[in-house]
């Protein structure tokens, strides 16, 4: 398989993977409402930028904010 034609099978893959990743917010959103589903993804991308930005070896401050996320989003799927 030439690069060429793998690069288009990896666009063609992150273009699926976009369609599909979007249809299931959606279906998120008309289950648990608009609301509800933004505030959950506010907290994951909190989550997400903060494992990004932590080293390999989390300290134990780091295992406490993950679990203030863990409770917050929670929090936000019993209001439903």
């Amino acid at each position: 398989m030439s690069l060429t034609v793998l690069a288009q099978h990896i666009v063609t893959l992150r273009k699926l993977h976009a369609r599909v990743l979007e249809a299931e917010f959606e279906l998120l959103r008309r289950a648990y409402g608009e609301s509800l589903v933004e505030e959950a993804m506010r907290l994951a991308d909190e989550a997400a930028l903060q494992v990004s930005r932590a080293p390999q070896e989390l300290p134990p401050e780091d295992d406490m904010h993950a679990s203030e996320i863990a409770e917050g989003l929670n929090r936000v799927m019993n209001r439903r």
